[in-house]
């Protein structure tokens, strides 16, 4: 997450969704990203909020197109980065 939020900053956005889960795990990970931006890892314009999928049509669309990066990249389905074309930025992070 340290790097994605530092990819985030480099790109300018200041606006994060997450996918909301119960309560326990999204006051884990806020307390994950007040130490991130304590600790001056992700940029302190960049917001981090909460909704459901059913809310905030960017969380399933998200998954979607992750999805069908992930499956072209295995060479299943239709390649959508060549549809998208600009669209999408693909950052490989090793883990």
């Amino acid at each position: 997450m340290e790097r994605l939020v530092f990819e985030l900053g480099i790109l300018a956005v200041s606006q994060v969704w997450l996918e909301s889960r119960t309560q326990s795990l999204n006051d884990r990970d806020r307390r994950m990203f007040a130490a991130l931006h304590a600790k001056r890892a992700m940029p302190a314009e960049l917001h981090i909020d909460f909704a459901s999928p059913a809310e905030e049509p960017m969380l399933w669309v998200a998954d979607s197109v992750a999805g069908a990066v992930g499956q072209a990249r295995r060479g299943v389905g239709l390649d959508v980065r060549e549809a998208l074309g600009q669209g999408i930025d693909e950052i490989d992070i090793e883990l």
